[in-house]
Order: C-alpha cells, then structure tokens, then sequence
C-alpha cells in the first residue's frame, strides 16, 4: 500500500511539474508575440514621426448636441442602450482609416481586424495591442493572432463601439504572475505613482485619446461596474458609487457627457475581487515632457 502511495505522489508530482513548464513556455510564447507586435508598431512609427508628424490628429466624437434641462424624478431598472447600429458605425470606421502614410498603427489593424488601439502606461511593462471580439470570451483566453493563450490579450468590452465614441469605454486584461499583461494596473495603489500617472495616452485607429485618472480602487462583484452607456440617472448613480470607492481624493469634474475610461483586472485580494481604474477623456493635448 506505501508502495502504491508513493507511486502515486511521484506521479503527481510529476503532472505538476509538466503543467508548471506548459504554462510557463505559454507566457513566454505570448510575450515574444507581444514583442513582435511591438516591433511591428515602432516601425511604423519611425517611419511615419520622421516624414509627416502633423498628419497625426486627435481624434473627435460627436457630442450630444443638448444637456438635459431638468433632474429626473425616476431611476430606470436597466441602462439605456445605444439605438444605433454598431456593426456600421464600425464598419464606416474601417473605410474611414487613414493611409499607412498617416497611421502609425495601419500594419497592425492589417495583421488583425480586430484591433482597436494601443495601450502603453509611463513606468509600467503596459505597452499592449488592444482588441475587440464580438463576445468578452475570446481573448480572455486567446492572443492577438487567435491562438491559445493563459495569459490572453488586452481586450475592449465587446459592448462598446471599437470606436471610442462611447461614453463609457472598459479595457479587460490579466494579472499574470510573471509581472506582464495588466499586472503593473495595480501600482495605482502606490499614491505617488497614482499622482505622476495620472494623463494616459490611448493610440487609436484615429490618433492618440488623451484621458484623466480620477479614481481607482479594489472592488468586488457587489459593483456592477461594467455598463458602456447611460442614461442621466444611472450616469449618477455610477459616478456616485466610484466617488465613494476611490482610493484618492476626488478632484476631477466628470459630467454626464464626459468620456469615460475603465481599465480593469483581477486583484485576488479576496475571491472575485477586481482592481478598477477610471479615467475621462480630456480634449486638449496635454504637456506630456
């Protein structure tokens, strides 16, 4: 019986160590994917900063065109979702995009017609490819080109647009043991680091998206965070519910028109927690130096 005993600890043992160098050669594997995709990327960008650097213009969605006048005396039971039709406001996107001459990204959304943007943090290993499947599925669990992957990609909500234009806008990614995907998000906690990184840059398909951080904290699913539109009351109601979460003193005006940021990873500081940081879309080009 101990003999058998034995047999089966070192079995064990041994399945546990082949899962260990699976996983480990698969965040390898994904990385140098991601490194290669940056290569990609900087390319591109020398050879578009060295010609024509003005060809590079920001961006701009359509506002609503009017406030509304009075305050609501009823809280609806659900959001309010967008009347439009997404596929074709995306699919006008893609005929819309600039040249390769003008769009530092164009190889990458050649490379996977998914891809929606760039992320890089200041001071941090975040320097990702954003994309957008039509569930929130895909990339949990895929990389950049669709193949299997632990540590997945860094992906948008499938609700939103792919645009930018909507005015909640929520960007998914791991926290991988090896310090890679989203795993640097959390150094929002570190109140010095929070207050120097607060202008983040989003390189779209369009041009760069300036945003804002307003708040961040750890959140469990008690808060359901994750709406992409609003209407007046929930906008409220949302804004009100991040106010009293937020980690930091709240100094940023952010209104029911405002663009909102959301990027978002697991903490495991307790079981389903998540790490939240928000951010809203400021139009003018901040000094960056």
């Amino acid at each position: 019986m101990r003999r058998m005993i034995n047999y089966m600890a070192g079995l064990m043992v041994l399945a546990g160590a082949v899962l260990l160098i699976y996983y480990q050669n698969d965040l390898a594997f994904s990385e140098s994917t991601n490194d290669r995709l940056r290569e990609i990327k900087r390319a591109e960008e020398t050879t578009l900063y060295t010609t024509d650097t003005s060809a590079f213009e920001v961006f701009e969605p359509t506002e609503p065109t009017s406030e509304p006048t009075s305050e609501p005396t009823s809280e609806p039971t659900l959001p309010v979702e967008s009347t439009q039709d997404d596929t074709d406001i995306f699919a006008q996107l893609r005929k819309e995009l600039p040249t390769p001459a003008t769009n530092s990204l164009y190889d990458l959304f050649l490379e996977n017609d998914d891809f929606v943007g760039w992320i890089t943090i200041p001071d941090t290993r975040i320097d990702y490819p954003i994309v957008k499947s039509s569930d929130n599925d895909h990339y949990l669990k895929h990389d950049f080109y669709g193949q299997p992957s632990k540590a997945g990609s860094i992906f948008m909500d499938y609700r939103n647009i792919g645009d930018w234009s909507d005015p909640h806008t929520i960007i998914y990614g791991h926290k991988i043991k090896n310090k890679t995907m989203f795993y640097d998000l959390l150094r929002f906690r570190d109140p010095e680091f929070y207050q120097d990184n607060r202008i983040l840059v989003m390189e779209t398909l369009r041009g760069p998206i300036y945003y804002k951080v307003f708040a961040a904290y750890t959140t469990g699913p008690d808060f359901y965070f994750i709406n992409t539109r609003f209407d007046e009351v929930s906008h409220a109601r949302f804004i009100r519910e991040i106010r009293g979460r937020t980690d930091f003193d709240w100094d940023t005006d952010v209104g029911f028109s405002s663009k909102i940021l959301t990027l978002a990873t697991c903490s495991h500081d307790f079981e389903d927690s998540r790490y939240v940081v928000h951010a809203v879309r400021i139009d003018d080009t901040p000094d960056m130096s």
